[in-house]
């Protein structure tokens, strides 16, 4: 008796990465609007275990643990082995059933991974039916990113600051998260010079009025399939 397999390519990976202030908050509500039409024009939308915009779970489970983020801040609490469990499965099974070949992944906490071993295990979490990552990059004019992180921190003053410059909390002008050629040369150490696409929000702003036109541009997506970015506007100066 014989065995029929469909044969299925890898698929492609699109990790978009933020940064902060880049417009994530819009990306990240369109995306989630409109997974089921991105689908018919050939982008999976990855859903996260608990149903929410940003894919958290990700830098969650591949940030190494004696670093300190938001959450674990807030919460005082670690990633469990019972957590990495079911984040892989959830990620791996949807990498596995991608029809369209490519699935896209967004987190602006990915942006605060620094570490050979970081990378290792988001690349280990994709799985054997994932091919290449492509990473997407938005930087912000670095004057413009350092104040609205700082509001960021200011706003978050329940937090405790232990004084340490490894510290997410850290915001003076040598802060490791203003360093934007190391994060840059950790993703190309990591994946590949053809595989980053590093990208100017402002530019992308003055010329669309929009973020989103270039982030759908940079995944393959037209934008003129869709009528209307207004209502995703969500990253104004008043907020940061």
């Amino acid at each position: 008796m014989f065995f029929w397999h469909r044969k299925t390519k890898p698929v492609t990976i699109y990790l978009h990465i933020g940064t902060h202030k880049t417009g994530t908050t819009s990306i990240q509500a369109f995306l989630d609007r409109n997974r089921a039409k991105l689908r018919t024009l050939g982008l999976d939308v990855y859903v996260p275990r608990w149903r929410q915009a940003s894919h958290l779970e990700l830098f969650e489970f591949s940030q190494r643990t004696e670093r300190d983020s938001f959450k674990k801040l807030r919460t005082g609490k670690t990633i469990s082995d019972r957590f990495r469990r079911s984040v892989t499965r959830n990620v791996q099974k949807q990498i596995r059933n991608c029809y369209s070949g490519k699935i896209l992944f967004t987190s602006e906490d990915l942006s605060l991974l620094r570490y050979p071993d970081e990378f290792e295990k988001l690349k280990i979490l994709f799985g054997s039916h994932a091919g290449e990552t492509k990473v997407v990059l938005f930087l912000r004019e670095i004057e413009e990113f350092k104040r609205s992180w700082r509001h960021i921190i200011a706003r978050r003053g329940d937090l405790i600051f232990d004084g340490s410059k490894d510290s997410i909390l850290y915001t003076g002008d040598d802060s490791w998260v203003f360093d934007r050629e190391a994060l840059v040369k950790a993703y190309l150490q990591a994946f590949g010079s053809d595989n980053l696409v590093v990208k100017s929000y402002d530019e992308a702003v003055k010329n669309d009025g929009n973020v989103l036109p270039e982030f759908l541009r940079t995944v393959g997506i037209d934008p003129a399939e869709f009528a209307d970015f207004s209502p995703f506007y969500l990253n104004r100066s008043s907020r940061g």
